[in-house]
């Protein structure tokens, strides 16, 4: 029997909550075969044995001479990192250039980890409640599909709540949810390893929490996890009449990191173009923490960065997380042509305004590999009629990878909530607008450079020009790429005449007051390990 809009779940759907700082899981809990997907989901527990155990510790061992030498020698990289958070990052990057790496020791590494953390972990879990749990979907709401579309028939997540609702949210929030979907390059982490970091986002944004647990690659392939997003969006959004959680297509906000971000994207798409959802039907909106959005790994920053982030440019490596995805190591040819899988490709259904995603906010540190594909999917947002009528773009100097969740104390990371927090708040404002929601949104794109907790450009000429003249040579190399010149981003002023004064630009136009010493940034190292930043490290 399905969860009630209240998240209460039922003796037959429940299962028993544990520890995060208990071993990491290789995949979701046991599921029934997913349709139409030939792969049938299961757990695997990490196969180290004592030799394996200190196997894998020997070869972290190698990692830490080398992160002290380089450390003594250049200092900290970056004026906004802390020493600790330089020598994490440092660490994890030669840690996963360390060979004999495979999938099975490095969850076991990610597991060691989350043991040493356990305090800290609690300590960010403190005041939410997590209730794991397997809904079958109705038979009824699958029905109602388009012919030949498919999602799964279970879903697997916890639901995060608080241990006093009613202080904690806001009535008028009551009714919201986040269906949120972790990162970790589709091979590692889960609902459980998440909790520590799926909690500030509850706090933060004061609502319930739709903690999606999608099975992990290698045990499961490509397109499983999105069949079972789209199944979980499905399902909260379906009347109780029929099963589902009660909750209105406007109510509720999708949110990922990293390869949590690339899954939110593809649940988008795939509601929009297999089961034909319209605008009105959509998830209010979107958050996305450095989404991974080209798979085809292609871009400047990838090889540019790889000094200054965290993640190893990892399909050069013994293990690769997108033949893994794909189930082979020939992926070339679907990450190339698949919209799902790569939605900087998508090309939006032109003219088609009742069929546009909803607003959509990405953050990126301007230090990870992954910034050039950012911002290629922020510009191809805002630049398709049919594709998303809000997109908010902020690039942070000087940041990595996810650093919302690795320095949550420092200056960019309080902005950072700042801003989303004000994102989704604008979300709920337009879509409780009584007018159609397709006809709500404006034509808006919103792109920004911040610095220490402060934005110091506004508009994507000023936000995105150091970075487009080498995407837009490195795509114009590729065989059938389609020309950047599409987007119309003249890198003038010309270009940012399509910015309207959205309501989160102008109230964020003056500095967030964030109250934190800088130098007293933390680094979070459960939060970091989560990230899965070993070989094959979480994208």
């Amino acid at each position: 029997m399905p969860l009630s809009p209240t998240g209460t779940p039922t003796a037959t759907n429940k299962r028993t909550a544990t520890s995060d700082s208990a071993v990491e899981r290789d995949a979701s809990p046991t599921l029934a075969t997913a349709p139409g997907t030939g792969a049938t989901d299961t757990t695997i527990k990490p196969r180290t044995s004592v030799f394996g155990f200190f196997f894998v510790w020997a070869l972290l061992t190698r990692a830490i001479l080398p992160t002290l030498v380089s450390h003594a020698r250049t200092g900290v990289l970056r004026p906004n990192r802390s020493r600790g958070l330089d020598l994490f990052l440092r660490f994890f990057r030669a840690a996963s250039q360390l060979p004999g790496m495979d999938v099975h020791r490095s969850r076991a590494v990610l597991a060691l980890i989350a043991n040493l953390d356990a305090p800290l972990r609690e300590k960010l879990r403190a005041g939410c409640t997590f209730d794991p749990v397997v809904v079958a979907v109705d038979p009824r709401i699958i029905a109602d599909l388009p012919a030949g579309a498919v999602v799964a028939d279970t879903v697997a997540a916890e639901w995060v709540g608080f241990e006093d609702q009613e202080k904690a949210v806001k009535e008028e929030n009551r009714d919201k949810v986040v269906l949120y979907m972790h990162g970790g390059a589709y091979v590692f982490s889960s609902a459980e390893s998440y909790r520590h970091m799926v909690a500030p986002v509850a706090r933060a944004f004061g609502r319930r929490i739709f903690n999606l647990d999608y099975t992990l690659s290698p045990e499961a392939v490509y397109p499983t996890a999105v069949r079972q997003a789209a199944a979980a969006v499905l399902y909260l959004t379906s009347p109780t009449e029929v099963g589902g959680a009660g909750y209105a297509p406007s109510s509720v906000l999708l949110m990922g990191d990293s390869a949590g971000g690339n899954l939110c994207m593809a649940t988008l798409l795939y509601l929009r173009d297999q089961l034909q959802v319209g605008t009105d039907r959509m998830p209010s909106g979107a958050v996305l923490l450095s989404p991974w959005s080209d798979l085809r790994h292609n871009l400047p920053s990838y090889e540019q960065n790889k000094e200054l982030d965290y993640i190893n440019p990892f399909d050069k490596s013994d293990l690769n997380p997108v033949a893994l995805l794909c189930g082979t190591s020939d992926y070339l040819g679907m990450v190339e042509t698949d919209e799902v899988l790569s939605p900087v490709l998508d090309k939006g259904i032109e003219g088609d305004v009742s069929r546009r995603l909803p607003p959509i906010y990405i953050s990126t540190g301007m230090d990870e590999i992954l910034v050039d594909e950012n911002i290629l999917l922020a510009a191809n947002l805002s630049r398709r009629s049919g594709s998303g009528s809000l997109v908010v773009h902020d690039l942070t100097e000087h940041q990595v990878h996810v650093f919302p969740f690795l320095a949550p104390r420092s200056h960019d990371a309080r902005a950072f909530w700042a801003r989303a927090s004000a994102f989704v708040e604008e979300c709920d404002t337009r879509a409780a607008l009584s007018v159609p929601r397709v006809d709500a949104w404006g034509k808006t794109v919103e792109a920004r450079i911040w610095r220490d907790g402060a934005p110091v450009s506004q508009g994507p000429s000023a936000t995105w020009a150091t970075r487009w003249p080498a995407i837009a040579a490195a795509k114009s190399k590729l065989v059938g790429a389609w020309p950047v010149e599409r987007f119309g981003i003249g890198m003038s002023d010309e270009a940012d005449k399509d910015i309207v004064g959205s309501a989160i630009g102008a109230a964020h136009d003056v500095r967030v007051d964030i109250g934190a010493d800088r130098d007293s940034a933390e680094l979070d190292d459960g939060a970091a390990a989560a990230e899965g930043v070993v070989r094959g490290a979480k994208l």
